[in-house]
């Protein structure tokens, strides 16, 4: 359904006719994705990656951050009860603009942050030396640059036009008409996107390298299927990116991908809260016996492994009848703890 088709000639004098049953759905399950994902689901799960021993990389735990704080700027009408009815505070209009435009940018750097890290610790499992700590502050930050400079730049324009700044076209949230800030947010989301997905198939292809080198010594590779979970939400994502992006550059007929953006953060959560560790977490009054037992197979005294490790110190001698290779023979370092 188009916008424009449920815009009546008399919206002026009646602005709820604008907000049909259909309209009122869409708003619904906006809201509560927004609502149920970002402002509860995933500061649970953040805080059991700080707090428990399902530890995750930081900038794992930056991208859900994002994730949240986007969906305390999309509810903002709902905050103010400003959704329906005439139109909202023109300040409060443009700000909202301003953090829509800014959020995909904000997403993108935050994924490509994370495949850097990620990239660094395969690396570092094959001898290359981690990158020092004010590198993982880098990354962590750049996100909220970028977040900050296209809200300025979406901000000062709304302010500069404010009768481009509207929420009837876009029915859900406050939103901008600007060539300018448009194109600069999707050129910049582009790179830093395609940067991404090119280190991640890289990623995986030295990831693949790996799995022929210790195949033979571990039986649980955990932290691959982890990798596997993160493109597999960096599939998702991308594909929320390009909806996004779409979505700010063409303002007719976004119902359907709005809706699918909203429900990154759910995604998000089940995508990395159904791992076993964090299912461990939480459940914390069941033993972990069987799975324990499963883990170890014929390793002794060796504890417990996290989920997101791949290789302690130690690993490759500490199996029984397994010797380990000689330095010469394996790229992969026997002391690496590989942790996403």
């Amino acid at each position: 359904m188009n916008a424009t088709s449920i815009t009546a000639d008399n919206s002026a004098a009646n602005p709820g006719a604008l907000y049909t049953p259909y309209v009122r759905t869409l708003l619904d399950l906006w809201f509560t994705f927004h609502i149920v994902g970002g402002h509860f689901l995933i500061p649970v799960l953040l805080a059991t990656f700080l707090f428990s021993q399902a530890k995750r990389d930081a900038a794992l735990i930056n991208l859900g951050l994002t994730f949240s704080l986007m969906s305390v700027f999309n509810c903002l009408l709902l905050y103010a009860n400003q959704y329906v009815g005439p139109e909202p505070n023109k300040t409060l209009c443009i700000f909202q603009a301003a953090a829509f435009d800014a959020g995909p940018p904000m997403w993108g750097a935050a994924i490509f942050a994370l495949v850097v890290q990620v990239w660094t610790k395969v690396e570092a499992v094959f001898g290359k030396e981690r990158k020092p700590l004010r590198w993982l502050i880098i990354m962590l930050a750049a996100p909220y640059v970028a977040f900050l400079g296209f809200f300025v730049l979406t901000y000062v324009l709304g302010s500069q036009h404010p009768d481009a700044v509207t929420r009837e076209r876009r029915m859900l949230y406050c939103s901008i008409e600007s060539r300018v800030a448009s194109l600069t947010s999707i050129g910049f989301t582009a790179i830093v996107s395609f940067s991404a997905i090119g280190l991640a198939a890289r990623m995986c292809f030295r990831m693949y390298q790996f799995l022929r080198l210790v195949r033979r010594t571990q039986r649980q590779v955990n932290a691959v299927r982890l990798v596997l979970r993160l493109v597999a939400f960096m599939t998702y994502l991308f594909i929320a990116l390009s909806a996004s992006l779409w979505s700010i550059r063409d303002h007719s007929d976004t119902f359907v991908r709005d809706i699918y953006v909203s429900t990154l953060s759910i995604s998000y959560f089940l995508i990395f809260a159904t791992q076993s560790d964090v299912v461990d977490a939480w459940c914390f009054w069941r033993g972990r016996r069987a799975r324990r037992a499963a883990d170890a197979g014929a390793k002794v005294d060796t504890p417990p492994r996290p989920s997101g490790a791949l290789l302690r110190p130690g690993d490759l001698e500490s199996i029984p009848g397994s010797a380990a290779p000689s330095a010469p023979s394996s790229p992969v370092r026997a002391d690496a703890r590989f942790q996403v």
